[in-house]
């Protein structure tokens, strides 16, 4: 039922009222964050994506029914690269949503409020 609302909310709210509502515990990485998490994956070409038109393929689902919000794409090609970015975001309280090939019929890889998608097609 949650996630339900969690959808429902999505689709209805601002983006800023969803951030406060849906996660209050969470904190929106900066771009320290992002240079921080660049860093993890040794500062490997395209495994950072921060560019707003190539976001548009990771905040949205295929159907393009659902829409996020998210301003960072991590791009691992190791689980230790994963472990290390999933650690960071622990300790800063960085949501992340893990996201495969966004084929899903309910929105469920897309970011609500601003989470780092944590893509795994690199793997």
């Amino acid at each position: 039922m949650r996630s339900l609302l969690k959808r429902t909310l999505q689709c209805t709210l601002k983006p800023e009222i969803r951030r406060s509502y849906l996660s209050p515990a969470l904190t929106i990485a900066t771009s320290h964050d992002s240079e921080h998490l660049f860093s993890l994956m040794n500062c490997r070409p395209g495994s950072l994506i921060t560019d707003e038109t190539a976001l548009t393929k990771y905040n949205q689902d295929w159907t393009k029914k659902y829409q996020g919000d998210s301003s960072i794409v991590v791009r691992p090609q190791s689980t230790e690269e994963v472990s290390k970015i999933l650690k960071y975001c622990n300790q800063k309280s960085i949501g992340v949503v893990p996201q495969a090939g966004s084929t899903g019929l309910c929105g469920g890889s897309v970011p609500i409020s601003n989470e780092i998608i944590l893509s795994v097609e690199c793997l």
